[in-house]
């Protein structure tokens, strides 16, 4: 009858995780997905200062000042510039991404959500990429962004990258 007991417990253990599982994590409503930018460079013309800043950056971006003080502002197109500019920065926070990939991109996807246990928020942004077929020569610097309602500039923020074969 004890192992009945034990059986009992350790389902109920079980269970009880499961729900404090479901509820650490959650997802954040994207607002506006911008259009991204991809621009392919010979590897020799790119400086070291440009590489690093597109070595899987991301940005929180609350005013306009933030904007246009972002080190990455002057590699924006002007199409991006103009809506980037337009976003309301009273309700909405700008997630800027840069990176860089030697494959070429073919497609991204973002996506936001809130670690509730550790109170950071989580980016992730899924590349698509043509394989490689040839030596590499170019490098492709990648900006993208998306709004999402408020959030305070102080936020711990982590960004992941993953690299899919584009479909």
């Amino acid at each position: 009858m004890k192992h009945w007991y034990f059986l009992l417990f350790i389902l109920l253990i079980t269970g009880c995780n499961k729900d404090e599982k479901e509820l650490e994590y959650s997802e954040i409503k994207i607002e506006k997905n911008y259009p991204y930018s991809c621009e392919k460079k010979p590897i020799n013309d790119i400086d070291k200062d440009t590489l690093e800043l597109f070595s899987r950056n991301f940005f929180l971006i609350n005013s306009d000042v933030q904007l246009n003080e972002n080190p990455l502002f002057k590699h924006f197109s002007e199409e991006l510039k103009d809506a980037l500019k337009k976003c309301n920065f009273e309700k909405q926070t700008l997630i800027i991404i840069a990176s860089s990939f030697i494959n070429e991109v073919t497609g991204l996807k973002s996506n936001l959500g809130y670690n509730n246990y550790s109170s950071e928020y989580i980016c992730t942004q899924t590349v698509y990429c043509k394989n490689i077929g040839k030596p590499v020569e170019s490098v492709y610097l990648i900006i993208s962004a998306f709004s999402v309602n408020k959030i305070p500039n102080d936020s711990k923020l982590v960004f992941n990258s993953i690299m899919l074969p584009a479909s």
